[in-house]
């Protein structure tokens, strides 16, 4: 069985191909479907063979395009989403640095590149309110050991 799929190329004669993972197995793979008449075979092949497989071909030329969109697409989004993270970063308070700073491996002053390094990525985390869905959601766990008979 499969994780949810992405078509991306359907030929005229009815062969689908489509990207996703198989259960199981962590590594996208792309899903070739062909048509009834060919017998409707389901090809599985890891993305690196069907990248290196017939790199002319209208499925491959599909897939490389629908990837350019997707990134691009995020790439776009994340440029608005940079400019609106300086502006917090620019209006942080002390209290949030202090805050920042509390869920960090480090203390003021900073003392290396690392530390700056771990101290943006906290302040990040903050400002992003990732920090609060990460709190939210290790509060719900259940504590290590508890029910353990190990």
């Amino acid at each position: 069985m499969a994780e949810a799929m992405l078509t991306f190329c359907e030929s005229p004669n009815g062969d689908s191909w489509s990207l996703g993972k198989r259960d199981g197995c962590g590594a996208l793979q792309v899903l070739h479907c062909a048509n009834a008449s060919s017998g409707g075979a389901r090809t599985w092949l890891r993305l690196v063979e069907f990248m290196a497989t017939n790199p002319g071909s209208p499925e491959h030329s599909a897939l490389v395009e629908r990837i350019d969109a997707i990134v691009s697409d995020r790439i776009a989004d994340r440029r608005c989403g940079l400019a609106e993270l300086l502006m917090h970063f620019r209006d942080a308070t002390e209290a949030e640095a202090m805050a920042a700073l509390s869920g960090s491996k480090v203390r003021l002053p900073l003392g290396s590149t690392s530390d700056a390094l771990e101290f943006f990525n906290c302040m990040v985390d903050l400002l992003t309110g990732l920090r609060q869905v990460e709190d939210e959601a290790d509060a719900r766990r259940i504590p290590a050991g508890f029910g353990s008979t190990h």
